[in-house]
């Protein structure tokens, strides 16, 4: 039997505008617990569980289910592969680990949502999703034509553009965005 809803926060990127991890650095400052503590925690709050999507040996020590990319290195798609290819939940809230200012209350509506849908913020998509199992052809589709980028795979399926606060879908790239939130 599956369950209703499941997240998995994607943490197998390379941080290479960060130069560093982003997932492990400490939120908000730095004698705060890492980074992807925060957006998992909120992601259980929201569905009720959370699994990591990156390299098991790398996290395994964040104290949740890690599980790895099926294509380490192609992008945030192949997370997202991982993700729709374990999940048994019908509704699956997918979240890129770089986005300390979630708010419950909107990953909440999002899962409420009876279809697949997007967060965007001045209408650009986030990697802030919920994806039903059904979308895992059109993500493998897409890899397999080389069509990494999350925007164009967001066009290419049927989901609900969701606008959000673009303060909420923040997304801590580099150590510019990091010192402006310090």
């Amino acid at each position: 039997m599956s369950s209703l809803s499941a997240a998995y926060v994607l943490i197998g990127g390379r941080s290479t505008r960060m130069r560093t991890d982003k997932a492990v650095l400490p939120w908000p400052d730095p004698d705060s617990p890492p980074l992807v503590e925060r957006v998992a925690s909120i992601a259980f709050q929201a569905a009720g569980s959370v699994t990591l999507v990156g390299d098991p040996e790398r996290y395994r020590h964040l104290g949740f289910p890690v599980i790895p990319d099926l294509h380490p290195g192609l992008g945030p798609l192949s997370g997202v592969e991982a993700a729709l290819a374990h999940t048994k939940a019908h509704r699956n809230l997918i979240l890129a680990c770089d986005l300390p200012e979630l708010e419950l209350p909107f990953l909440q509506e999002l899962l409420r949502l009876q279809r697949d849908s997007v967060a965007t913020a001045d209408g650009r998509p986030a990697l802030c999703a919920v994806l039903s199992p059904a979308c895992l052809p059109a993500v493998r589709r897409a890899m397999a034509a080389g069509e990494l980028a999350w925007h164009r795979f967001v066009r290419s399926i049927d989901a609900e553009n969701v606008a959000a606060d673009p303060r909420m879908l923040f997304n801590m790239n580099s150590p510019k965005d990091l010192a402006a939130h310090e």
